[in-house]
């Protein structure tokens, strides 16, 4: 065996440092805190040098174009809508004198990403709370102001736009981002709260909540989450508490939410890593659809575990959100946590 690995011919070339002469009179101009604002594109673009474009449509995002050769290829594009694709001849760049021209230099175009578990669009700062929404009181773990017993918090009351984090987001192709109340120890899963609240779907690159468009669904989906505590309530008092909340049912706001959710109307999210509570959660999926007659949305958050009960997710219907992307057991309960990538989940039925 050769102990010497060979390495790919592009290793074998110094890459070209970019230019960020713009970028540093920025930093200058503005004593280092350039703007971050979106720019936009009102007039025609030519997007040259692509190597691939994706697009998303019903069953996700699908590749429909990749280029035959590694010379020009250009994609222009017209009031949002791509109107041409192929090489030089096909899409000179001659025609489009005075346009906004972007070399991608062998890049790709795909749909903009959205974020899910982050704490886009309710802080400024995460370890400073002044600068935060702050965090939600749990009923269940601790007390609730006797005014708003009945209530729940809903993330679209204390939405923070034009934030620092947000704008680089929107600025990196992470347009929109599915924001849950900030729980009450951040990072700390031991200690995440048991009934989270109300998520919003939401887009990054806005200065207020009154743009249009802004809000792209106020009731995204319900957070709930279900894990072994240290202290406070154990696993089986907090999935009898989450079923007493889906199958009785009162008038309040809190009524309301899990009313949407056992009529199959609101996503339930769960925040959920390990294998025993995940199977739990689809034993009351299917308790819950017996009485209710119509399917149950749900969605595991988190899931360092779910490998283990991939064909027994997909035969249910119920999506999975890895987070983080790279698993690490850093907890017991996620001590069985999948840390080669997502293929076993595509044998056990998943599609991504």
């Amino acid at each position: 065996m050769n102990p010497v690995s060979v390495r790919k011919e592009s290793f074998q070339e110094a890459a070209i440092t970019p230019d960020f002469d713009n970028e540093a009179r920025a930093t200058v101009n503005y004593e280092g805190l350039p703007p971050l604002d979106p720019k936009e594109v009102v007039t025609t673009s030519v997007f040259c040098n692509t190597s691939s474009i994706w697009l998303r449509d019903s069953s996700g995002a699908k590749l429909v174009y990749e280029a035959s050769t590694a010379e020009y290829e250009g994609v222009l594009v017209f009031d949002g809508t791509i109107v041409c694709v192929g090489s030089g001849d096909e899409c000179p760049l001659d025609n489009y004198a005075g346009y906004y021209i972007k070399d991608l230099q062998h890049g790709s175009i795909m749909p903009a990403l959205t974020s899910v578990g982050t704490a886009l669009g309710l802080q400024e700062i995460p370890l400073e709370r002044t600068t935060s929404d702050g965090p939600v009181n749990d009923p269940l773990l601790g007390s609730m102001p006797g005014i708003v017993d009945d209530g729940i918090v809903s993330a679209y009351d204390g939405l923070m736009f034009h934030t620092q984090d947000a704008l680089l987001a929107y600025r990196t192709g992470v347009t929109s981002s599915i924001t849950a109340p900030i729980t009450p120890a951040s990072g700390d899963s031991l200690n995440v709260g048991f009934l989270q609240g109300i998520s919003t779907f939401l887009s990054l690159g806005a200065k207020h909540k009154l743009e249009k468009g802004v809000v792209m669904k106020q009731d995204a989906a319900l957070h709930v989450g279900i894990l072994h505590r240290g202290t406070g309530a154990s696993v089986s008092m907090q999935i009898a508490t989450l079923r007493n909340l889906l199958l009785n049912h009162d008038n309040s706001r809190r009524g309301q939410m899990f009313q949407a959710v056992y009529n199959g109307t609101l996503t339930l999210a769960m925040d959920a890593k390990n294998t025993d509570i995940i199977a739990s959660l689809l034993a009351l999926k299917a308790e819950v659809e017996v009485q209710s007659n119509v399917p149950m949305k749900m969605t595991i958050v988190g899931g360092a575990e779910v490998h283990l009960l991939a064909p027994k997710l997909a035969s249910a219907n119920v999506g999975v959100i890895i987070t983080p992307v790279r698993l690490f057991p850093f907890y017991w309960e996620g001590r069985h946590a999948w840390v080669s990538g997502s293929s076993v989940l595509e044998i056990g039925g998943f599609t991504f």
